[in-house]
């Protein structure tokens, strides 16, 4: 590949960004703070469904 050419994003690797952007968020906020049960049992039940999303 030539230096000035460049990859364009395409709606799959935005996809998989804004993911991985909530799965950090999600995890950092259930770690920082202390969330009631059902508030940290939801965010590991979306976090997993996000985590098996056909690749």
């Amino acid at each position: 590949m030539d230096e000035n050419e460049q990859e364009k994003l395409n709606a799959f690797q935005i996809l998989i960004i804004l993911l991985s952007i909530y799965v950090l968020a999600a995890l950092s906020l259930d770690t920082v703070f202390t969330l009631p049960t059902e508030t940290s049992n939801l965010g590991s039940v979306l976090i997993c469904i996000t985590g098996k999303l056909p690749v």
